[in-house]
């Protein structure tokens, strides 16, 4: 995945909101092996601090949502990156260029 995240010296953040979206996919198919193994890389990934919403992180969200007109789960997560002084957030929806003080690493621009 993402090898910097494997040196000791790294550390990045995400909200628990992320894993709700990443195994809607393979809960979609019915696919439990799927979405066994995406859980269990991701919550152990190295250096991977998982947040969960809380009210600094849940207004933040809604004052993202409200100017940029962004998805909550999207507001969510731009504003859990905001609030643990993120200087990147990476994702794959060009709606999060519309967020300001962050920088947007979209996959699609890489792939």
């Amino acid at each position: 995945m993402f090898r910097w995240l494997e040196d000791a010296g790294n550390r990045a953040v995400t909200s628990t909101v992320t894993m709700t979206e990443v195994l809607v996919g393979p809960y979609k198919t019915d696919d439990e092996v799927r979405a066994d193994a995406l859980f269990g890389l991701l919550s152990q990934y190295p250096h991977l601090e998982w947040i969960p919403p809380n009210l600094e992180i849940a207004e933040g969200a809604a004052r993202l949502r409200g100017r940029h007109g962004l998805r909550t789960v999207d507001a969510l997560q731009a504003a859990t990156a905001i609030h643990s002084g993120a200087t990147c957030l990476i994702g794959n929806d060009a709606t999060f260029r519309r967020v300001a003080g962050i920088d947007i690493l979209l996959l699609d621009d890489y792939l």
